[in-house]
């Protein structure tokens, strides 16, 4: 979006007027304001038919312009008249809503950045609508809660500085009656703003500096307990008049009150218009035109409002002094608020006076012992119930909410809550993520539920193993489990479970050595030539330790498949791997399991700096061949998390015989 365009349509939303029934403008003008501060702003109104004879007064220069319309010219009316003074004037006892002094002086500007203060304005929608819409008659100096500047005798009472306001600006004051400090304070469009930061000093408040007061951490600022605040806690409470550490009878701007602030003050020069003389980086450039006076900490300044963002952030507002106008960087008002700062981040507190408000406030339910575990959402974030304060719900706790886990589902699978991608398994421990590994997940939980399966029992020992056909070949889609060494006295020393627990073995299987793969004493007529450093010389089929009828898988069998690795690994349980970069990455270690074979990483036993480990569940799995390499090394097909669409000749490679490995063992059809 231009310049030109995003600065009217700001105009348009938010606060500025436009003359009615003066004599300076026509009545086709109605969506102009009275007067601009600069050439730069008047450009921002479009200059067309329905504004046609319209006339804008530009303060800096003393000249009016109007509309011919196609372009702005130069009027003959070089200043405005003493009727058009005296209609934005009043007595001088009165106070304008505006915070400016009442003058026929027309180079004095009011606090809303040149905004007139006519009965009509630009039309506004949204917040700006809402937070424009008041009676502008109505004294704000009513001498209760707001006096007349000078009531207060700074030599009796706590007076702040004063160097950093407009001279040109009527302020009124009012007194903190907890530490007697006097705060000089404006109108700017509906509210009343402190035009000073607060100073009230509390345990955790900073020191106070001479013209920026004392900053604060949220919890601090909204004077909350800790059990209901901090980092990780959603403290739930009303952003609607909430004092927080502010005198009595003013609170603690919120999020909309802060955006009527932004709609009032106007939108180009933005950061003129708040910033005091006084301000580093402001000094020659500053007009303070809305009288809020901001003074900057070096370079910047921050804001935070009683508004909730999430769990760890509030709401807040910042500006730069290295921003020439801050709506080029956000030209939206409701953009100008961000949530960069923790809540324990400390920041400045300007307090507004407590108006009349008939919003309903949208609270969660109480967090108390009968919610515990309770998930709800509020502006599009989850919130869970714990221990009697609410923080941010996990992609668990949202997801599995009001799901039951007991025994009797065990395996039972389900799409997440919220996040409908992810799938959950009921096991011993309750919901499981099945994305990332997890030996609580039964194996029957990772097969492919779009494959049709078959069945083969070892009659060893009764064990039950899904198949999935192949070309011409019927493969075992889970890794062998077999274990009885007393009528296999090969597998004895020879076959792990991983971490040796008996669980994990219901999972993946057991890990075997080559040795115990081939069963080398079951079909060697020379035990020795298939035990340490021999060559077995085995046969191109060797059954090994698979079940009748399957045999141990060759080289060639192995190299067989054509399909890239994702359709050989499950599509869960694949740990994601990182990928070094610009800014780095985590990719999905899961496959797309497009064979049904259901490869799951149920990691090895092998040698590491001379001792032998369990290593790579979650990440890598391999199976043996049948097929030597030499005495001491032989085949093996692995796939790793992170072994992506390349030729699957790749996965082939020899190990040390003596590590244990997986097996799938395969059949050939007659």
């Amino acid at each position: 979006m231009n310049k030109f365009l995003a600065c009217f349509l700001v105009g348009i939303l938010c606060s500025a007027f436009v003359a009615c029934g003066d004599d300076v403008s026509s009545s086709n003008s109605s969506y102009l304001p009275d007067k601009v501060a600069d050439k730069n702003e008047l450009y921002f109104y479009k200059c067309d038919d329905d504004v046609v004879g319209g006339k804008v007064y530009v303060v800096d220069i003393r000249q009016y312009y109007e509309c011919d319309g196609e372009q702005w010219f130069k009027s003959n009316d070089r200043k405005k008249s003493s009727s058009s003074s005296a209609k934005s004037s009043s007595s001088s006892k009165k106070y304008s809503s505006s915070g400016s002094k009442e003058t026929d002086n027309e180079d004095s500007s009011s606090s809303s950045g040149g905004r007139s203060s006519s009965s009509s304005r630009i039309k506004a929608t949204g917040v700006c609508a809402s937070e424009m819409d008041f009676d502008e008659s109505e004294e704000w100096i009513d001498g209760k809660t707001v006096f007349p500047a000078g009531t207060f005798d700074c030599s009796t009472y706590d007076c702040l500085s004063t160097d950093p306001l407009n001279p040109d600006m009527t302020y009124g004051e009012m007194l903190d009656e907890r530490d007697n400090q006097v705060y000089k304070v404006i109108r700017i469009g509906k509210h009343v703003w402190f035009a000073q930061n607060l100073n009230f000093e509390t345990d955790s408040s900073s020191e106070s500096t001479e013209y920026r007061g004392r900053s604060y951490s949220w919890c601090d600022m909204m004077d909350l307990p800790s059990d209901n605040c901090g980092e990780g806690i959603y403290s739930n409470i009303s952003d609607i008049n909430h004092q927080g550490r502010c005198p009595k009878g003013w609170h603690v701007p919120n999020k909309k009150e802060t955006i009527g602030l932004f709609c009032a003050i106007g939108s180009s020069s933005l950061n003129y218009k708040i910033s005091s003389k006084v301000s580093t980086g402001f000094t020659s450039d500053s007009t303070n035109m809305s009288g809020l006076s901001v003074v900057y900490g070096v370079q910047w300044v921050e804001f935070a409002t009683s508004t909730e963002y999430d769990e760890i952030k509030p709401w807040g507002w910042t500006w730069c002094s290295c921003w020439d106008d801050y709506a080029d960087v956000f030209p939206d008002p409701e953009d100008r608020l961000w949530t960069g700062r923790w809540k324990e981040s400390f920041q400045t507190v300007r307090c507004v006076r407590d108006e009349k408000n008939d919003e309903t406030v949208n609270l969660l339910p109480t967090c108390d012992a009968n919610r515990e575990g309770f998930v709800t959402s509020k502006d599009s974030m989850y919130l869970i119930c714990k221990q009697g304060a609410y923080r941010r719900a996990t992609n668990w706790e949202m997801d599995t909410f009001g799901k039951v886990c007991s025994d009797a589902n065990i395996g039972e699978i389900i799409e997440g809550n919220v996040n409908d991608s992810i799938k959950y398994c009921c096991t011993v421990e309750g919901w499981e993520n099945m994305k990332p590994w997890s030996w609580n997940v039964p194996k029957e939980s990772r097969l492919n539920p779009y494959e049709t399966y078959g069945d083969i029992e070892d009659k060893r020992d009764g064990q039950i193993y899904k198949t999935v056909k192949i070309d011409n070949k019927v493969w075992m889609a889970q890794n062998l489990n077999y274990a009885d060494s007393v009528n296999t006295p090969n597998l004895k020393g020879n076959s792990w479970c991983y971490e040796n627990d008996d669980a994990h073995c219901d999972v993946v299987g057991r890990l075997y050595t080559w040795e115990a793969a081939v069963d080398a004493l079951a079909d060697s007529t020379d035990v020795l030539k298939c035990k340490g450093d021999s060559t077995c010389l085995l046969s191109a089929k060797v059954r090994g330790i698979c079940p009748e009828g399957f045999r141990l898988p060759s080289y060639n069998d192995w190299n067989s498949f054509k399909s890239y690795s994702p359709a050989y690994k499950t599509k869960t349980g694949w740990n994601s791997y990182y990928v070094a970069g610009m800014g780095g990455s985590y990719n999905s270690g899961n496959g797309s399991d497009g064979l049904g074979l259901s490869m799951l990483p149920a990691g090895v036993w092998k040698e590491t700096d001379r001792k032998y480990v369990f290593s790579g569940a979650g990440t890598y799995t391999s199976f043996w061949a049948s097929t030597e390499v030499d005495s001491s090394r032989a085949w093996a097909f692995s796939l790793s998390n992170s072994s992506g669409f390349v030729d699957l000749g790749k996965y082939i490679s020899d190990f040390d015989k003596m590590n244990g490995r997986s097996i799938r063992c395969v059949k050939d059809e007659e």
